[in-house]
């Protein structure tokens, strides 16, 4: 079973994902932010980026992630670009990965999670919400993020139809799993 896991930046994702890991058998988290720092330091992957963005984007041979950022906020059609060749990029890493494991439950967690095509033999979709002033707090304490980098997340999220919504609901969400699961349940 593939769990989408998605929702707006500071709404829980992660937590919900690394709990869910826990509790369900055979079970593996796939973060996409790591996926995708993974996949960035592959040369197709630099190549591209250099192609789009120019020679600036490489530092010490490693693309430079705020470099990216401050391009693509304020450039609708290289964000388009990008990203797109991302999401096909994280897709191909996440579906050789569950071809080349045996696992119950996959994970899946991002901002954007829920487009990702990964034609599972059962799916569901998990969104993550929380109030804004939370979320806030959560990215200034954990990750040093500013006000306009919050906003500009919330711009490039992308609503998703969604089976159930975590809301500080885990056991409820755990159940509905559970129920719609051809897998072992958990404990």
């Amino acid at each position: 079973m593939i769990i989408y896991i998605f929702g707006k930046s500071g709404s829980g994702k992660s937590y919900l994902a690394e709990r869910l890991e826990e509790k369900l058998p055979n079970a593996v988290h796939l973060n996409m932010d790591e996926v995708n720092s993974e996949i960035m330091n592959l040369a197709t992957i630099k190549d591209f980026a250099v192609e789009i963005f120019g020679k600036n984007v490489l530092v010490n041979n490693q693309l430079d992630k705020k470099y990216i950022l401050n391009t693509i906020k304020d450039d609708e059609f290289t964000y388009l670009k990008w990203s797109t060749y991302m999401l096909m990029q994280c897709e191909e890493f996440v579906k050789s990965f569950i071809k080349n494991s045996s696992k119950d439950y996959y994970i899946i967690d991002h901002l954007n999670a829920g487009k990702l095509l990964l034609e599972g033999d059962k799916e569901l979709y998990v969104e993550c919400v929380e109030d804004d002033e939370t979320r806030l707090a959560r990215l200034q304490s954990r990750d040093n993020i500013t006000k306009d980098v919050f906003e500009y997340r919330d711009r490039k999220y992308m609503p998703h139809e969604y089976d159930i919504r975590y809301a500080n609901n885990f056991e409820e969400v755990l159940e509905f799993i559970n129920k719609n699961s051809t897998s072992k349940t958990c404990e």
